[in-house]
């Protein structure tokens, strides 16, 4: 058994492998003390010969969302090795393997995840005075990629609030020079091949399914390029598909949101607040949103408010609308508060996470739409209806 541990250990060597025996998933050696400082789990040994006391600690199977929590949150990533047949039928040692590779930006816990926050796994990318910068949050099936100055990667990233940020060896230092005040942000730093362009491009027009980039605009950001390719490898390389889970690409463009600094956030109490009351808060001050994707929506414009005035005209001539129909603004409130977070539901169907509940909520949730649209067509002339004519594309109709 050991020595299946330790071939399959030799694969992820620098990742804490939770190894399932039985009823329980058990550690061993430097995984075990390491597991038992961070999850609090009684670290025991077990003789095995000539080599001396093996270090030895578990926990019971039906535990294992919590106890990955935990090791994420603490900036660990978790391979889990499952049995891969019925120890019943087996002929000898249990066939075993890694059904999946879990870190902070990639989990799809509900004990680790905030419905109100988006969980971005992020990389970037230097290249002088710029980097480029993707970002991903897998369980709302976002994916954004871009080019900006190195001097505004740090409150871009603050803006972004990542939960994991991939960056080469090489750039480690200063990634994290960037990170000094998101002290929550896990620093996984990965071979600089995995930046390589002709790979990154490569990996990139198989996910998108095209002959070359240059629809997307890309063709001129080799660094936005090699983050994104980045990112879709080490998604990858956690036996998780970017293509389900990632189905397209947006570059987010400079210049039109304005980028607050730590400090800034900090002392206007945006989000949070010196005190650690959420409750004290401008964004709980005026959060009255009745989804989840709506709550995360507030967040971010709060986080990087426009700059560009046609754009702010649209989004305040669709706020007077509502506020000047208070029947439609009551009955799409209704309307969507029955709604489940359908951009989490639907992650979790696509890694075959999803319950029969969750079908339901997918099967109620689609009902409402037609509803929704039916009120909104009773006032043919409403800003609302029109911004939204003003402001569609084919990738932004979509969401």
């Amino acid at each position: 058994m050991l020595k299946q541990y330790a071939e399959i250990k030799s694969q992820y060597p620098d990742v804490i492998l939770f190894y399932r025996m039985g009823d329980f998933y058990e550690l061993f050696y430097d995984d075990a003390k390491t597991a038992a400082d961070v999850l609090g789990l009684t670290l025991t040994k077990r003789n095995h010969g000539a080599t001396g006391d093996v270090p030895l600690a578990g926990f019971p199977y039906h535990q294992l969302e919590g106890y990955l929590s935990k090791m994420t949150r603490a900036g660990y990533r978790v391979a889990v090795c499952d049995q891969l047949e019925d120890p019943k039928q087996a002929k000898g040692i249990v066939k075993r393997g890694v059904t999946e590779v879990v870190s902070a930006g990639t989990t799809f816990s509900d004990t680790q995840l905030d419905e109100q926050r988006n969980n971005y796994l992020s990389a970037v990318c230097f290249e002088d005075q710029l980097c480029g910068l993707a970002y991903a949050d897998i369980t709302a099936q976002e994916f954004f990629t871009g080019v900006l100055p190195a001097s505004e990667l740090a409150a871009r990233l603050h803006a972004l609030e990542p939960a994991e940020l991939i960056v080469a060896v090489e750039d480690e230092a200063r990634a994290r020079e960037s990170l000094s005040t998101l002290p929550d942000c896990a620093v996984t730093s990965v071979a600089k091949w995995q930046f390589a362009v002709d790979g990154a491009e490569r990996s990139l027009r198989t996910h998108l399914n095209v002959a070359n980039l240059k629809g997307y605009g890309l063709t001129e950001m080799l660094p936005a390029v090699q983050a994104a390719g980045a990112l879709l490898h080490y998604l990858r390389g956690q036996q998780k598909d970017p293509i389900a889970l990632l189905p397209d690409l947006r570059v987010f463009a400079t210049g039109r949101e304005l980028i607050l600094d730590a400090s800034t956030r900090r002392n206007l109490e945006l989000v949070d607040s010196p005190s650690g009351r959420r409750d004290a808060t401008l964004l709980s001050a005026i959060d009255r949103t009745r989804t989840a994707a709506g709550g995360r929506l507030l967040r971010r414009w709060m986080l990087a408010p426009l700059t560009d005035l046609a754009e702010i005209t649209k989004r305040l001539d669709s706020v007077e609308a509502l506020v000047r129909s208070p029947e439609l603004l009551v009955t799409l409130t209704e309307q969507l508060r029955e709604t489940a977070d359908l951009q989490r539901v639907l992650s979790r169907l696509t890694t075959r996470r999803a319950s029969p509940r969750d079908a339901v909520a997918i099967r109620r949730t689609l009902e409402k739409p037609p509803c929704c649209r039916k009120h909104l067509l009773n006032y043919p002339a409403h800003r609302l209806m029109a911004s939204q004519r003003l402001s569609a594309s084919p990738k932004t109709s979509r969401d």
